[in-house]
C-alpha cells in the first residue's frame, strides 16, 4: 500500500507539472480549480551522510495535514545536520511557501532548494498559485525511541487480593483462566484482560488432589490429573469428570499439536503406569490411548517446564528440567512429536543450565524461555536463560531482558505470551511452602512491539 500511495502520489505531482508546464499564464486563468490547488502530492529528505534517509517512505495525510514515516528509522539514527528535502505539488507550482522549523524557532520563505532541520517537525504552509488558498502541514520524522532488543518488566500488584496456595494460570477460548487451590478448595478465576478476575466453584472436585501445575487445554477441553492416577476433564473450566477409559495417568506432558502439512494427528501427551512400569503414552481426539516406550529413570515427572514449537513441518513439545521419580532435580530437554517417543537433547551434551524444578518455560522471539526456578537447595532464582537450538543449550541472559532488581526469585510461575507479543509472568512462589505471590508482570521486547 506504501509503495502504490508513493506511485500515485508522484504520478498526480508529475501530472501537474505537466499540466503548468504545457499552459501558459493566460490558460491557467481559466482553470480556476488548478489555481486554487496548493496539495504536497509528494515528499522525500535526503542527506548522504544519514544512512537509510533517502529510503525512508512518506504518508501524506491530506486530511489532517501530517506528513510522516510509519516506518521509524531505527534506534539510534542521529539528525544532527540539515537535510534537503524533495517535495512536488498536486498542480502548479504554488505562489509561496513557508516553512517553520521548530528546532530553531524560525520561520521563512522557502524556495525548494534549501536545507531543512527536521531533528524536530517542520510546519509547510503552501499557498496556491493564485494565493487565495493555503494549506499546512506538519512534516515529522519517526525514529525509533526504544532500544529494539531491550525488554521492560511491569508489574500489577492485587489480581486477587487473597492468598492461595497454589495456582495455575492459561489461556484458553479467548480468556485467562486461573486456577488456584486454598486449604483444599479449588476455585476458578476468569478474565478478559488479566485484570479484573472473577470466580466460580469447581464442581467434581471434592477432595480430590490435582496437580495444578499440569493442568492443560487439548481439543477444546481441559484436563487435569490427580494425585492418585485418575485423568479429569471439563468442557466448561467448573464442571468436571472423570475420563472413563484412560490409564493411570502419573503426569500430563503437554500437547502435541497437528499442523497442515502433516498428516501427523495432535496428541495429549503423558506418562501411565502399567503394572509396575511407567511408559510414555498419548491421547488422541477421539479419545483414544496408545502406549509408548518405557520412561528413563532421568526423565522428570513433576516440576517441569513445558513449550511447543514448530520446525521441519512437525510440531514439537519440550519438556525442560524438573523432577525425576527419584527426587533428583534435573537440567536437561526432552522433546517428541507424538507424545510416544522421547529424545534427549543433551545426553551428551553440555546444557549450560542448573538442574532446577517450577521454572517457568515458554517459546517467544522464536526463542525458548525460562524464567526462575528452584535449585536442589531450595532457592529461588530470578535469573532468565534461552536457547537458540530448541533446549539443547542454554545461555543466561544478562541484559537488556534482565528483571528489574523489584522482581522476587521465584518458582512455579506460570509463563504466558499474549497476542501483542507481551510475556506474562503470574504469580509463582519465593519458598516451596510460601503463597502464591499476588501479582503479574509483563514484559515485551521493544522490537516486537515497533508497527510494520
Amino acid at each position: 500500500m506504501k509503495k502504490n500511495r508513493l506511485q500515485s502520489g508522484i504520478a498526480a505531482g508529475m501530472a501537474a507539472l505537466l499540466l503548468s508546464s504545457c499552459l501558459n499564464n493566460k490558460e491557467l486563468e481559466g482553470l480556476e480549480w488548478v489555481q486554487d490547488n496548493c496539495q504536497i502530492a509528494s515528499f522525500s529528505l535526503k542527506n548522504d551522510s544519514i544512512r537509510g534517509l533517502a529510503q525512508v517512505v512518506f504518508t501524506i495525510d491530506q486530511l489532517n495535514g501530517e506528513i510522516f514515516n510509519r516506518d521509524s528509522m531505527p534506534y539510534g539514527t542521529v539528525i544532527d545536520r540539515k537535510v534537503f528535502c524533495a517535495v512536488e505539488y498536486d498542480g502548479p507550482r504554488p505562489s509561496a511557501v513557508e516553512v517553520y522549523q521548530e528546532t530553531t524557532k524560525e520561520r521563512k520563505n522557502w524556495d525548494g532548494r534549501d536545507s531543512l532541520d527536521f531533528s524536530k517537525p517542520v510546519r509547510f504552509d503552501v499557498y496556491s498559485y493564485n494565493g487565495k488558498s493555503v494549506k499546512t502541514y506538519t512534516a515529522k520524522l519517526n525514529i525509533h525511541r526504544q532500544k529494539p532488543d531491550s525488554m521492560t518488566w511491569l508489574r500489577t500488584d492485587n489480581l486477587l487480593g487473597e492468598e492461595r496456595e497454589e495456582q495455575r494460570v492459561l489461556e484458553w477460548k479467548g480468556k485467562y483462566r486461573m486456577f488456584v487451590r486454598q486449604s483444599g478448595d479449588y476455585q476458578l478465576y476468569q478474565s478478559d484482560d488479566a485484570q479484573t478476575w472473577t470466580s466460580s466453584s469447581l464442581n467434581g472436585l471434592s477432595g480430590k488432589k490435582l496437580v495444578l501445575s499440569q493442568i492443560t487445554s487439548y481439543e477444546e477441553a481441559l484436563y487435569a490429573p490427580a494425585s492418585d492416577g485418575l485423568l479429569y476433564r471439563s468442557d466448561n473450566g467448573t464442571d468436571w469428570t472423570v475420563v472413563s477409559g484412560a490409564p493411570e495417568v502419573k503426569a500430563l506432558l503437554g500437547v502435541v499439536d497437528s499442523v497442515t502439512q502433516s498428516s501427523r494427528p495432535s496428541a495429549l501427551a503423558a506418562i501411565v503406569k502399567q503394572g509396575d512400569s511407567w511408559h510414555f503414552a498419548s491421547m488422541n481426539a477421539k479419545g483414544e490411548w496408545a502406549t509408548g516406550r518405557m520412561m528413563p529413570e532421568d526423565f522428570p515427572i513433576e516440576g517441569f517446564g513445558t513449550a511447543g514449537y514448530e520446525a521441519v513441518f512437525y510440531r514439537h513439545l519440550l519438556v525442560v528440567a524438573g523432577k525425576k521419580r527419584n527426587g533428583e532435580l534435573s537440567n536437561r530437554s526432552w522433546e517428541t512429536t507424538d507424545g510416544l517417543t522421547w529424545i534427549s537433547l543433551n545426553y551428551s551434551a553440555t546444557a549450560r543450565l542448573e538442574p532446577c524444578e517450577g521454572a517457568a518455560v515458554a517459546s517467544y522471539d522464536n526463542q525458548i524461555y525460562l524464567i526462575g526456578g528452584f535449585n536442589a537447595s531450595k532457592t529461588a532464582s530470578r535469573k532468565i536463560y534461552r536457547s537458540a537450538n530448541r533446549g539443547l543449550s542454554w545461555t543466561l541472559v544478562d541484559k537488556l531482558i534482565v528483571l528489574p532488581e523489584t522482581f522476587q526469585p521465584r518458582g512455579y510461575a506460570s509463563l504466558l505470551v499474549d497476542k501483542d507479543n507481551y510475556m506474562l509472568l503470574f504469580g509463582g512462589k519465593e519458598k516451596h511452602d510460601r503463597a502464591v505471590l499476588d501479582e503479574l508482570w509483563r514484559g515485551r521486547i521493544n522490537r516486537l512491539g515497533f508497527k510494520e
